[in-house]
């Protein structure tokens, strides 16, 4: 299976309703292409998102068969997130760190607006993260 994982500026853009992001996404549930959606990820994405937005996202993960959450359920887990916040310093993006993990456990690269928004990240990491800018060819 193939796929994308979700970044924080991927779902914030979805939530308010930007067409080119909602586009993509029924474009790849519809090529039955898994997206990805980190819990922790997830969470920050719907800080300071209104009440209604914060419905779309959760509309979205609970609705279209092909966007799935991916819970921090186990200590593995727990474990994979630590390993990578660890690189990323005294203040480390949880939801980076999340998105990473799960990009690496599940072989998938990240799916973001801005690839700069990961060039600190991804400068830190003693591995190689593929990121994948939304206006790329998909």
């Amino acid at each position: 299976m193939s796929g994308y994982v979700l970044d924080d500026l991927f779902l914030r853009e979805l939530a308010r309703g930007d067409d080119m992001t909602a586009n993509l996404v029924a474009a790849l549930d519809f090529a039955a292409e898994r997206m990805s959606v980190p819990a922790v990820t997830l969470a920050h994405a719907q800080a300071g998102l209104s009440p209604r937005q914060q419905d779309t996202l959760n509309g979205l993960v609970e609705n279209l068969p092909n966007v799935l959450l991916d819970v921090v359920a186990n200590l593995d887990h727990t474990l994979r997130i630590a390993a990578i916040a660890e690189h990323l310093g005294d203040a480390p993006d949880l939801s980076a760190a999340h998105v990473v993990a799960v990009s690496r456990y599940l072989d998938f690269p990240i799916l973001t607006l801005d690839r700069e928004r990961w060039a600190p990240v991804l400068d830190v990491l003693p591995w190689q993260v593929t990121v994948v800018e939304a206006s790329d060819p998909v």
